[in-house]
């Protein structure tokens, strides 16, 4: 179970360079693309996460302080965001395969 975003790109980043699809998208071998493309991603499905009623508080909050701890406080289950934005990442690299 992942606790953190650098938990999360240290092991996606690992499995890449021990895959195919370092063959197929090299721009992966560079720790900053991925990073990059996991950070849009968790910025992307982020707001489906936190309860709706404290949407505006997070955004104000994040605004203060944009941080994991931040992020955290709001979303109620964050190994599961992770596991999400993982999931979303590798599914995003299967798109991209088949165009």
């Amino acid at each position: 179970m992942m606790n953190t975003l650098k938990e999360l790109l240290d092991k996606v980043y690992l499995n890449l360079q021990n895959s195919d699809w370092i063959n197929q998208y090299p721009d992966l071998s560079e720790k900053g693309v991925v990073a990059d493309s996991l950070e849009a991603i968790a910025l992307n499905i982020m707001p489906s996460f936190v309860d709706e009623k404290e949407l505006e508080d997070f955004a104000n909050k994040t605004e203060e302080s944009y941080t994991e701890t931040t992020f955290k406080k709001y979303i109620n289950n964050y190994s599961e965001f992770l596991d999400n934005v993982e999931q979303e990442f590798y599914n995003g690299l299967l798109m991209w395969f088949v165009e």
